[in-house]
């Protein structure tokens, strides 16, 4: 089993992705079944890597499977409990996205070229919290950001006055954006906290830092941002709608490329 490799679950998330398109245009049930089936066997392909190498959250590589493993259990309840929903066709891209970044980041090593294990095993207190304050925002604006792709398009599906049974079933343009505000509304406080810490942590190892052009200041600079977009989609101007959409999706963008920027976060710190 420790044979297992990214390729293996990110296969199966793919034909599972294949079989969800085939699913929209030809609703068959076996469609469906071997979607699930063949996601399931990600899943339990990912949960077994992650428990036989537990890669450190400290590195962009553990960081990106984690991230995966919990859109993919997300995934797996609302294809399961919510079928007549387009669910599948609009996480399983971003599953596959953050397995894709993952295999462009080499794993841990320590001196002898063998793997690290212990996936928060050197981070300390204010660490850990600094860790599940981010990952939490992280997968929080995940979902929002599908929430946002999946309002644009059915607002456009509106907007072109398809015919009944025409399109991707989707939630109603109220609930989608109900979900947007709250992943709003809960990735507020923990990005706000998890960058406090963060800042806190950082000025502790201040001298590390080789100047302003240090990873760890650009990518601090590029949360604080997403931050005041958050800011702003949250209580300026009362956005709605589109609007509202289209800045969940800046700030998972925005959140996407801190996390490829180089950077590690704190390890040797905390209480």
């Amino acid at each position: 089993m420790d044979k297992i490799s990214l390729f293996c679950f990110g296969a199966s998330y793919s034909v599972a992705l294949v079989l969800n398109i085939l699913y929209q245009y030809r609703p068959i049930r076996l469609l469906n079944i071997l979607e699930i089936t063949f996601a399931l066997a990600g899943l339990f392909a990912q949960s077994w890597y992650l428990a036989w190498w537990q890669p450190p959250l400290a590195q962009q590589f553990g960081w990106f499977l984690l991230s995966s493993w919990i859109l993919s259990t997300f995934y797996l309840y609302g294809i399961i409990h919510y079928r007549k929903i387009a669910w599948g066709i609009f996480v399983l891209p971003l599953i596959i996205l953050l397995v894709t970044l993952a295999a462009f980041f080499p794993p841990a090593m320590d001196a002898a070229g063998n793997r690290i294990g212990g996936l928060v095993s050197n981070i300390k207190t204010l660490g850990l919290l600094h860790v599940v304050f981010l990952l939490t925002a992280t997968v929080v604006i995940c979902l929002g950001s599908l929430a946002s792709f999946m309002y644009l398009l059915h607002a456009n599906q509106l907007k072109l006055k398809l015919a009944p049974g025409k399109g991707l079933a989707m939630l109603s343009l109220e609930k989608l954006e109900t979900v947007i505000r709250f992943c709003i509304a809960l990735s507020f406080p923990l990005l706000s906290m998890g960058l406090l810490l963060g800042l806190y942590l950082m000025l502790k190892n201040v001298e590390k830092i080789t100047g302003w052009t240090d990873p760890k200041i650009i990518g601090s600079s590029v949360l604080w941002l997403a931050f005041l977009v958050l800011i702003y989609a949250r209580y300026g101007f009362h956005l709605r709608g589109k609007q509202l959409a289209s800045l969940t999706i800046t700030v998972f963008a925005l959140l996407i490329l801190c996390l490829v920027l180089p950077h590690d976060l704190p390890q040797e710190v905390g209480k």
